[in-house]
């Protein structure tokens, strides 16, 4: 296990070896790769990881734009845990490919999770299904500490897992598929790991502001398509929503998971659904699936839904997808809808 923290004892080296590398600044060092195991663990605090930061490549380098959140703006000092995939056959990767440190793998993931008006979906970090090769992207995970492992499945796709990723509590990953070379589609997952934890649900909204329910709804405007589904009643009595909201024609689906409140409306039992990651009291959940525009699959295939427990927005709640789309605009409050609790016995 690795364990950075603020000392002199620390830092002396860091100094050294800074003061070194600027003497010989001539010559191009190689960067060498340190092997990942499943108790790498990084421990960063603002502080430190300002004076060990080196300025990355320009090769994968994003200049995002500011983004709408539905929390204000929260400073996180990272606590990065990478876990590698239980996959089984590890990827062929060049020795010459350049990898960041692991502090440098941070802020560039931290980076690209920010919105990019260069970058917006279908396309990933750079990648864009039906168009980038997967050696493009196995080359920008390698490049970020994420070493993807490949798994052949029945279907025909190859299938290549990354390491999972742990910030504040927060569980990240993302995997590929690709058919012939070329990436068919992404999966992106993130969950808070801590149900009672309100720290870890606030640096969810932090971390993943960009592809919260309302910034999603400005940024991409109506969706084609959403379903609805009610869970439980779990252990605590709580009720829960899932909610898949689809953009067929830009090529991506996003799922959003909450509690449905049972309350009283005309005397009518009723769920009440609020698709915002504010006051949110369930550990948050975001999956988002991702393929090319013009696609043969659709993407209930891609994330392999069962549909006999899922509803049309219309049908559970009688609004459309475009009044959700106004309902969740800036100023447009409340961004909630109900849906009858006699609908999911």
């Amino acid at each position: 296990m690795y364990r950075i923290k603020p000392s002199l004892s620390l830092l002396f080296p860091v100094l050294l070896f800074l003061a070194i590398a600027c003497a010989n600044s001539t010559t191009e060092q190689p960067i060498t790769t340190m092997q990942l195991t499943p108790d790498t663990t990084l421990r960063l605090t603002a502080t430190l990881r300002s004076s060990l930061m080196l300025t990355p490549s320009s090769k994968y380098s994003i200049t995002p734009t500011n983004a709408v959140s539905d929390s204000p703006a929260t400073t996180i000092s990272p606590v990065l845990t990478i876990t590698p995939s239980p996959t089984v056959t590890p990827t062929q990767t060049s020795t010459s490919a350049p990898t960041l440190s692991e502090n440098q793998a941070i802020d560039y993931f931290l980076n690209y999770l920010k919105y990019d008006a260069n970058c917006t979906l279908p396309c990933w970090w750079g990648i864009t299904p039906g168009l980038s090769t997967w050696d493009t992207a196995r080359e920008l995970m390698i490049y970020i500490r994420l070493s993807p492992r490949d798994e052949t499945k029945p279907d025909g796709y190859i299938y290549h897992t990354t390491q999972d990723i742990y910030i504040n509590g927060i569980k990240n990953n993302v995997y590929f598929r690709d058919q012939n070379g070329i990436v068919e589609a992404i999966y992106v997952t993130a969950e808070a790991t801590s149900v009672d934890s309100s720290l870890d649900r606030t640096y969810f909204q932090t971390l993943w502001r960009s592809y919260s329910p309302s910034q999603i709804n400005l940024n991409y405007g109506a969706p084609s398509r959403i379903w609805v589904a009610i869970d439980g009643p779990y252990e605590t009595g709580a009720f829960a929503y899932r909610l898949y909201v689809f953009y067929d024609n830009i090529g991506f689906m996003v799922f959003n998971q909450g509690i449905a409140l049972r309350i009283n409306e005309a005397n009518i039992p009723m769920y009440k659904i609020c698709p915002t990651w504010q006051d949110q009291v369930w550990a948050p959940i975001l999956r988002i699936y991702i393929r090319p525009q013009r696609s043969k699959t659709s993407l209930e295939e891609l994330a392999r839904l069962k549909m006999n427990n899922l509803k049309p927005i219309d049908i559970a709640s009688n609004i459309s997808p475009e009044e959700f789309h106004r309902r969740l605009l800036p100023g447009n409050e409340p961004a909630c809808f109900n849906t009858p609790q006699e609908m999911w016995r």
